[in-house]
């Protein structure tokens, strides 16, 4: 008789729970994809008014742009004054002596 733990069983590759697991998953998506594209509600089936019927509306005049007032000219700065250099003082001479 041979042991049972040197030779276990094979490993179960799918089984009954991951196959219900992947519709699952695959019901969902179709169901988001049907919810998204598919339109919500009964489509009208009634014919649309001839575009005679539509009355424009009245065109709005628009409001008058108001006047743009003038801005003061700025004020010219005066140019500086030189300052008058004084004058050189000449040098002191002496008489000259014979």
């Amino acid at each position: 008789m041979t042991d049972p733990m040197q030779n276990p069983p094979p490993p179960r590759n799918a089984g009954w729970g991951s196959i219900i697991l992947i519709v699952a998953a695959i019901a969902i998506v179709l169901a988001l994809l049907y919810s998204i594209f598919m339109p919500s509600g009964p489509t009208d089936t009634t014919p649309a008014e001839p575009p005679a019927a539509v009355t424009p509306a009245p065109e709005a005049t628009p409001a008058p742009m108001p006047e743009p007032t003038p801005t003061p000219a700025p004020e010219p700065v005066p140019a500086p004054t030189p300052t008058p250099t004084p004058a050189p003082t000449p040098a002191p001479t002496t008489p000259a002596t014979p």
